[in-house]
């Protein structure tokens, strides 16, 4: 009995365990599969996830060979690294922005946007500190009106025919209205803003030129003032010039025909003294002149074909003279590698020349001067030639050789005392070199000599164009019988004119100024007119240009003028001035120039 209640017992029991346990299963059955249904909805939706992330990583192009979109490893990692780097990106355009506005915000220069109704939007702070506006006022305020009213309307203009004509960078200067009254200007470079290819503002930046304009309107009015004084020194120049030689021209004339009298040894030599001194005033004048024409950069090189050995023998003439007068033996050579026809400017090489030479004769008591041309480089048609003179006469010292070229100075103020002179030749010898690109240096000894070396670049010419005075055939033409109207307001140039007319057999009247001539030419006829350039009333230019275009005469007339500014010979042939004489002048010049005149008209 206790065997068979046990076992009872055991299979009451194992049902009720059989009956827990399909209990169990029946529940887990139940839970499984309502499990099942949430993994299946939860695959369904990664499975949509992962193919809307392949079609979206299909569009970016990866150029790594291991790359598999269904590799949601691989996957992974590639959106883990565009995430670190979208991070970095974003770190440096954080980075960026900041730079840029504290750029923006500290910068010197204004710095503004506005809308495409005008309005501003953006204004950096040196914006409101010039203009002394606050951020309300300006917000509400549109940039034409911070423009001072005087300008509103043309810098209105300026931008809205920028905006029709899409200038998309322009610049501009204007002054600003501020708070203060105070003058402000600003130089403006504004940007066109457009959006979707419509206009959408502007973004500008000005920065304040007060000062830099103040500046320009100084250098402006000192430019002004500059030009001013130089055309007032010119003018003082000319005039002086004028005065000078007007009277130099009666003197120098005037001992001409006293020399052609019976004059016994004595006057001679008194009519020597006034020749020399009249000469070195010459000289004087027309040294300041150039040397005020080289201060101004008014003094312009000639470029022609010269012949070099016509030069020299002409320049080697006129100074052996002066050589001969002191008993210095003087000549000169060649170098026959040299080709006769060079281009440059004779006249500025023959007054270099000059100068070095004058100063070799005046400075050599007794001895020697040299002058020796030689070719030092030559390539194709470009050659250097060196102008060497060389005298045995005073010297200049060591210390004083570093202040030669300087203008007004000379070696030695006791020189000056001994033999003359300004101290202007030499630097104006070395302005002209410099400006035909040569060179020029110097040797001495105190007591021993000088030498001078001048090298100067020269080009072969295909030809010869310097002018030469036409020669005429004085013994099958001369003046005898003409007729001449002299028009001159100077009391002794007309004297010394009438005496070398009578000599010439010239008959003639004269008028004071050119008013009278027009009238004097009303009622008779010449056969030529010599016409001062300065004088009152009407002077020489307005009277040949009266003649020529309201009278409508061809009649020659021939400038004579105190004048020796280049400008001024130019003007009388403007004019209609058939050729110029400047005072003082040889006779035979002025014969010559009368005679080719009247020459060409037959």
């Amino acid at each position: 009995m206790p065997l068979l209640k046990a076992i009872d017992q055991s299979y009451g029991h194992y049902d009720s365990d059989r009956e827990l346990l399909e209990r169990a299963m029946d529940l887990s059955s139940e839970e499984l599969s309502i499990t099942n249904n949430r993994l299946r909805e939860e695959l369904q939706i990664q499975t949509q996830v992962v193919e809307k992330l392949k079609n979206n990583l299909s569009k970016i192009q990866i150029h790594d060979a291991d790359w598999d979109s269904n590799d949601l490893f691989k996957v992974a990692e590639f959106i883990s690294l565009e995430i670190d780097k979208r991070k970095e990106a974003e770190k440096a355009l954080r980075y960026s922005r900041q730079a840029y506005k504290t750029l923006v915000e500290t910068a010197p220069d204004i710095i503004y946007r506005v809308n495409a109704e005008g309005f501003f939007t953006y204004v950096n702070p040196i914006g409101f500190q010039l203009s002394g506006f606050s951020e309300d006022e300006v917000y509400n305020m549109r940039y034409i009106d911070v423009v001072r009213d005087d300008y509103k309307k043309r810098v209105g203009a300026f931008y809205i025919k920028q905006v029709r004509d899409r200038n998309e960078s322009t610049y501009l200067e204007f002054p600003l209205h501020n708070i203060n009254d105070q003058e402000l200007w600003v130089g403006q470079k504004v940007q066109l803003i457009y959006k979707d290819g419509e206009y959408d503002g502007i973004l500008a930046i000005a920065r304040d030129i007060t000062e830099v304009r103040r500046i320009r309107e100084d250098l402006k009015k000192a430019k002004v003032e500059a030009e001013a004084s130089s055309k007032a020194k010119e003018a003082f120049l000319a005039n002086m010039s004028h005065e000078i030689r007007t009277p130099m021209n009666a003197i120098i004339g005037m001992s001409r025909l006293l020399r052609q009298t019976k004059i016994n040894s004595e006057q001679a030599k008194y009519l020597n003294a006034i020749s020399t001194s009249s000469s070195n005033l010459i000289v004087l004048i027309n040294d300041i002149l150039d040397l005020s024409k080289i201060e101004s950069g008014k003094l312009e090189l000639e470029q022609l074909g010269f012949s070099l050995r016509d030069m020299l023998d002409s320049l080697f003439y006129a100074q052996k003279l002066l050589a001969d007068q002191k008993g210095v033996d003087f000549h000169y050579t060649v170098d026959s590698n040299i080709p006769n026809a060079l281009y440059g400017d004779p006249y500025r090489l023959n007054q270099v020349l000059t100068n070095l030479i004058n100063n070799a004769i005046k400075f050599t008591p007794e001895g020697r001067v040299e002058l020796s041309v030689k070719l030092t480089k030559s390539l194709n048609n470009k050659f250097i030639i060196e102008f060497s003179v060389k005298d045995t006469g005073i010297g200049i010292s060591r210390e004083n050789l570093k202040s030669i070229f300087d203008a007004f100075s000379q070696a030695d103020t006791s020189i000056t005392r001994k033999f003359g002179g300004t101290g202007l030749g030499l630097a104006i010898t070395r302005h002209l070199v410099s400006m035909m690109k040569g060179e020029i240096d110097v040797q001495s000894t105190a007591g021993v000599g000088t030498e001078f070396k001048v090298r100067v670049p020269l080009r072969k010419a295909e030809k010869i164009e310097v002018k030469v005075e036409e020669k005429i055939e004085t013994d099958l033409l001369d003046l005898q019988g003409l007729k001449l109207l002299l028009v001159e307001d100077n009391r002794i140039n007309r004297l010394l004119a009438f005496t070398l007319l009578d000599k010439w057999g010239v008959s003639y009247d004269w008028s004071e100024n050119g008013k009278d001539a027009i009238e004097q030419l009303s009622k008779e006829n010449y056969d030529i007119i010599l016409m001062d350039m300065q004088m009152p009333v009407m002077d020489g230019l307005e009277a040949t240009s009266y003649i020529r275009n309201k009278l409508h005469l061809d009649i020659p007339i021939i400038a004579l003028t105190a004048n020796a500014f280049k400008d001024d010979a130019k003007k009388c042939i403007e004019s209609g001035m058939n050729d110029v004489i400047t005072k003082p002048f040889e006779p035979s010049i002025l014969y010559n120039k009368i005679l080719k005149q009247i020459y060409q008209k037959i």
